[in-house]
């Protein structure tokens, strides 16, 4: 295994003797089950950030802590607009992950690399504490716990900003494999904002089970995170006396903006439950004030 933590010291140099530092690597998240690394990130003297791809390495030098390419002026500028659909090995080092084996939510500490067939890929995530103590160390310690080693075929990583999703941003979307109420258990472990972009991840049937089988406080919480576009897609086919208890709950203001844009009849029957159900003394429904 060789630690993320440990690779960034390394230095990147060519035969000319020219030398760069290592600033982190882009990896294709979609391309395999364990996602090759496809690019280098680099800085050379006061240039900005520049990329090289992985197939100008020429060798990787784990003793003196070295990656040799072909020519490091053959490095492209790599401005944020370039970078913005990318995946950084830094991204995933220290995000919230999902580990859909254990069906828990946790944190990637550190990240285990292998060699394989002269590339690079991302293999594990290590979520116990010495990954912590690496970081501070600059990867001199060395110390990897193997009951804390997930493998990445269970990972999906989450950005905790539910546009991520929208705009198109790269996920394994294994979550997609799960029973809801399995989904609605991890959500609980979750910030809002990661439990709203991993009810974004969900096609529609899904996300609608998963709100479901979550308890109402946690619903309300999790549904005011989403983005209005994708609030309004689940209303929409949302059974109305489920959309009627959470629109019941939120502001009044966004309340009315969503019935004024959903479709008339469903507008309509959320409305009519809203305003003709009461809650009797035994505990049957009742509309809320807010209406």
């Amino acid at each position: 295994m060789l630690l993320f933590s440990r690779l960034r010291r390394y230095s990147l140099c060519d035969g000319r003797g020219q030398r760069g530092r290592i600033v982190d690597f882009i990896v294709e998240l979609l391309a395999e089950d364990y996602p090759p690394v496809t690019h280098i990130i680099f800085r050379q003297g006061s240039h900005g950030r520049e990329v090289l791809r992985w197939q100008d390495v020429v060798s990787v030098d784990h003793e003196n802590l070295r990656i040799e390419v072909r020519d490091i002026d053959g490095g492209q500028l790599a401005p944020q607009e370039f970078l913005r659909d990318k995946v950084l090995l830094s991204d995933i080092d220290d995000a919230l992950v999902l580990d859909l084996k254990n069906l828990r939510a946790t944190r990637a500490n550190g990240l285990l690399l292998e060699e394989q067939d002269g590339r690079i890929i991302l293999a594990a995530v290590d979520t116990s504490v010495s990954a912590l103590l690496r970081h501070v160390t600059g990867g001199r310690f060395s110390y990897v716990p193997t009951n804390k080693i997930h493998d990445f075929t269970s990972i999906e990583f989450l950005r905790g900003d539910p546009d991520a999703v929208r705009s198109g941003m790269p996920y394994r979307s294994r979550i997609k494999e799960l029973p809801a109420g399995e989904i609605a258990r991890l959500t609980a472990q979750l910030p809002y904002m990661h439990a709203a972009e991993l009810l974004t991840l969900l096609p529609d049937p899904l996300a609608i089970n998963t709100l479901e089988a979550m308890t109402a406080r946690r619903r309300l919480q999790v549904f005011e995170e989403l983005t209005e576009e994708r609030a309004l897609e689940l209303l929409e086919i949302m059974a109305p006396d489920v959309a009627a208890d959470l629109l019941g709950v939120i502001e009044t203001d966004r309340m009315q903006r969503y019935l004024e844009r959903l479709s008339q009849i469903h507008s309509g029957r959320i409305v009519h439950l809203r305003s003709c159900a009461r809650l009797t003394p035994r505990g049957t429904y009742r509309a809320s004030s807010a209406w």
